[in-house]
């Protein structure tokens, strides 16, 4: 489920390549900069939307869709869940590599996950069988987003402060999670709620955003529009 997770997201973010390529190429950074910080915000307000749904509801999850004889994989999938928050970052950055013909961006990010895959992969899984595999992929990605991201910063130093309040913002609120005793469908329910609500409450994202992409979508403008960052 996570791998098709980051292909689909990375089929997603190769739709906006000719936007960020031709942005790229008219030498328009600072727009350049604001569509990617853009893609940050919208891909982590669906990744925290999509962790706290597998959180709340991997026990039905598991049970509806695979069948009762997969249960003990339930306590898993919370793990994993979190891998899912890297995939903002790594895949920008690796969108923004194509961009700027940076293949080493990737490369490098990559043997850095094989690399922290494997020592990790032998430290922890003798210890703690799957649950410590879970938590290498964990580890893993995130190196991988954290270098990628480092390295394209460099060279477009885009600003990762949306990014950032999303997921504090869904941090702050996870206790609606892991700590009401509630039917897991309501506490998945209240969780999303009450997260766009803050989302919109405090100007990180909004209605603009959605338009914007339309527009890049539809190819009809890629000026800036107001309001929007």
């Amino acid at each position: 489920a996570y791998l098709v997770g980051t292909q689909g997201v990375w089929r997603l973010l190769t739709a906006f390549g000719p936007l960020l390529s031709s942005l790229h190429a008219r030498n328009e950074l600072a727009e350049l900069e604001i569509w990617v910080g853009r893609l940050l915000k919208i891909l982590g307000i669906a990744s925290v939307l999509a962790a706290a749904l597998v959180y709340a509801l991997s026990a039905v999850l598991v049970t509806r869709v695979l069948g009762p004889g997969f249960n003990p994989v339930t306590p898993l999938l919370p793990i994993l869940a979190l891998a899912g928050l890297a995939i903002a970052p790594s895949g920008v950055a690796r969108i923004l590599a194509v961009t700027y013909k940076e293949p080493a961006a990737s490369i490098t990010g990559a043997a850095l996950q094989l690399a922290a895959f494997l020592g990790f992969g032998m430290l922890l899984i003798p210890r703690i069988g799957s649950r410590g595999a879970c938590w290498v992929v964990v580890i893993s990605v995130t190196l991988f987003a954290a270098y990628s991201t480092w390295h394209m910063r460099r060279l477009l130093p885009y600003s990762l402060n949306r990014w950032l309040q999303v997921m504090g913002l869904g941090a702050l609120l996870s206790p609606l999670l892991w700590a009401v005793p509630a039917n897991p469908i309501l506490k998945s329910c209240a969780f999303s709620a009450a997260f766009l609500a803050a989302l919109t409450l405090f100007r990180i994202a909004g209605p603009r955003d959605l338009q914007a992409l339309r527009l890049a979508f539809g190819r009809r403008s890629i000026a800036p529009i107001a309001g929007i960052a």
